[in-house]
């Protein structure tokens, strides 16, 4: 991708682009790339019906993007990030509930009063990721 592509990254079927910033030497960015290549299996091949179920896409790549991480790294590496996503998601909620936007703080977001834009934050990545946490857990 050229650099000034406005994502680093971009997930499409059969092909994942990838901005040259992320290809770093120190490999602090493979998590950007884990991720969009996970929406391979999730966003690609299975889909949401609809933005409403936009966390399909983000949670479950966010899911499989730490999995990869925990293999690569370590369960510290992992929890760190899962820690960091979480808090980040937290002051976003804060925000949106201080804004007295809390619709777009839901999993499943009433779409009727905001727009697909207002629900591309971390939320549904952060929230969806934390709902296969908890079904792993307590399968």
């Amino acid at each position: 991708m050229p650099p000034s592509f406005p994502y680093a990254a971009m997930e499409n079927p059969h092909l994942t682009f990838i901005s040259p910033s992320l290809i770093l030497g120190d490999k602090s960015s493979v998590y950007i790339v884990a991720h969009e290549i996970c929406h391979s299996w999730f966003g690609n091949l299975i889909t949401n019906k609809n933005w409403t179920h936009f966390w399909l896409n983000e949670g479950f790549a966010k899911y499989s993007e730490r999995l990869i991480i925990r293999k690569l790294y370590n369960d510290t590496r992992f929890i760190l990030q899962s820690l960091i996503g979480y808090y980040i998601s937290q002051n976003r909620i804060n925000d949106f509930i201080a804004a007295k936007r809390g619709e777009c703080t839901k999993l499943l977001p009433n779409l009727y009063h905001d727009g697909p834009d207002d629900i591309m934050t971390d939320i549904p990545y952060e929230k969806g990721f934390l709902l296969l946490v908890y079904l792993e857990v307590n399968h």
